[in-house]
């Protein structure tokens, strides 16, 4: 009579499977997904790590099985050789997680793993092939080698609170400010300054509330006679500050009363103080009045909405925001000629 044949290899292989997860899953104490056959490009599945408390780790190691005799026919003194395509090699050491090569044989039920290795590989005529040591048995001695080659399972949570506690006090803040050392000024360290707006920008939530609500305020120099501007190592300092710490311009107050916006302002200018008009201002503070070239007002301009141009794309920042900022800053730089200040 004329019917469908079973076909040997495949039942072979279904044997090995059988074989493989029931040592992974009984000897191991993990658990075994198998890819379906239409999905099989040369992984046949993943172990999955689990705890001894039985915690699902997220960690995994993908599989290649084969079953029969065929398997262990080749060899060495070490091992059995196995033999495959560099296709399939391609494709295991691109893999971002561990690749076993298992061979299972079913009359003993037992199964014999490699890590696949590059460094253990030796090319053939048509291929590339690889030891499977003999002393290689999957079982619970094998766990402690497998887990060599995953990563750390790590408690994020735990790690995360302090992170979500210092989240929750920087959104609940109306504003910021930074204060900038006098040793920082000298010896032209940003990195204060860097992480803190890194910081920042780590979460999307972070960056809106804290835009245009952080000062920056430059400390020691409280006996010095001269105007912050004047000091020729802050004047250094802040020259360099947008090719070190990018994104200022997003976060600086740039309001009536801002400070550092306006301090950046006249590091990169020139100007003339006017002599005797002086005044003091509405916190009983003497001020100084100085003219300058609206020229030179366009060339701070121009750093300032480099900067600002460069962080709403980089952070997907709509265009609308983009502009309000940008009017705000010049209205700040230009007392109040481009509107209402803040």
């Amino acid at each position: 009579m004329d019917l469908p044949k079973q076909n040997i290899a495949n039942r072979i292989g279904r044997n090995g499977v059988t074989v493989f997860t029931e040592i992974v899953e009984n000897k191991l104490g993990w658990l075994f997904r198998l890819n379906h056959l239409e999905d099989d490009f040369g992984i046949d599945g993943y172990i999955d790590i689990i705890t001894s408390e039985g915690g699902l780790t997220g960690k995994s190691i993908a599989v290649q099985i084969k079953a029969g005799n065929s398997y262990f026919k080749h060899r060495t003194e070490s091992g059995w050789k196995y033999y495959g395509e560099f296709r399939h090699l391609n494709y295991y050491l691109n893999h971002d997680i561990p690749v076993i090569i298992v061979i299972v044989d079913i009359d003993l039920k037992k199964a014999f793993w490699t890590l696949c290795d590059p460094n253990q590989t030796e090319r053939t005529h048509s291929g590339w092939s690889i030891i499977i040591p003999f002393n290689k048995e999957l079982g619970i001695n094998s766990k402690s080698e497998l887990e060599k080659n995953i990563s750390p399972v790590i408690d994020y949570v735990s790690q995360l609170e302090d992170y979500w506690e210092q989240n929750k006090l920087l959104m609940s803040a109306e504003g910021i400010i930074f204060v900038v050392d006098k040793d920082d000024i000298t010896s032209g360290n940003f990195q204060p300054i860097l992480s803190a707006i890194g910081r920042l920008t780590s979460n999307r939530e972070l960056i809106f509330q804290h835009r245009e609500k952080v000062e920056i305020s430059v400390y020691g120099y409280d006996t010095d006679p001269r105007e912050l501007f004047e000091i020729k190592e802050v004047k250094n300092w802040v020259r360099q500050i947008f090719k070190s710490v990018n994104g200022l311009s997003f976060f600086l107050r740039n309001g009536e009363y801002a400070q550092f916006l306006k301090l950046i302002f006249f590091c990169q200018i020139e100007y003339k103080i006017l002599e005797n008009e002086d005044y003091i201002d509405f916190r009983g503070m003497k001020r100084r009045k100085v003219s300058y070239e609206s020229t030179e007002l366009l060339k701070v301009i121009k750093e300032l909405f480099s900067d600002l141009n460069d962080f709403c794309e980089t952070f997907d920042i709509d265009k609308k925001v983009n502009e309000e900022i940008t009017n705000n800053i010049m209205n700040c730089l230009t007392g109040g000629a481009f509107g209402k200040g803040k």
